[in-house]
């Protein structure tokens, strides 16, 4: 006894999985993790702190410098996985982690990068104690799902037509 099956668009079928496939490993992807870290990266910005003014002979950045440095940048690994970062780029990044976990506030002192140029020296003294004020941890934790539901419906947005 011998049976024959016999199906209709079945290597139409298999290329539209292996569309879906190839969207799914890099577009999707990308725009997908690239979508649910601005979420989270908006979330940030508009916890951040903004100076309200800059005293004279202030080291502080400029108000709304920190905000303004808050970014997503996506990146592939060499095993394929994409990762979003999420947060104060370089040039602000020192100050946002002394802001998140609080600092001693330091006068005096020779910085030791100066090279003698300043006229402070000797160790410096603590004049006070900035109190932590966390804004990235608690915005992440606050928008993660959101971001979930982002990377979720771009991706499907992607897929959908890259099998349309």
């Amino acid at each position: 006894m011998s049976m024959s099956l016999k199906m209709d668009g079945l290597e139409q079928l298999q290329g539209k999985l292996k569309l879906m496939r190839e969207a799914a490993e890099g577009e999707a992807a990308r725009q997908g993790v690239t979508a649910g870290g601005n979420v989270i990266r908006d979330a940030m910005r508009s916890e951040a702190p903004v100076l309200d003014e800059k005293t004279a002979h202030s080291t502080a950045l400029e108000p709304g410098a920190l905000k303004a440095d808050i970014s997503t940048r996506v990146e592939k690994n060499k095993d394929g996985l994409i990762t979003a970062f999420i947060g104060p780029g370089k040039r602000t990044s020192h100050v946002a982690l002394w802001v998140e976990r609080g600092h001693l506030l330091v006068k005096g002192g020779q910085l030791p990068w100066t090279n003698g140029k300043r006229k402070r020296s000797g160790a410096g003294r603590a004049v006070m104690h900035v109190p932590a004020h966390p804004f990235l941890r608690p915005a992440y934790d606050g928008s993660r799902r959101a971001a979930l539901q982002e990377f979720a419906e771009t991706a499907w947005a992607v897929l959908r037509k890259a099998v349309s």
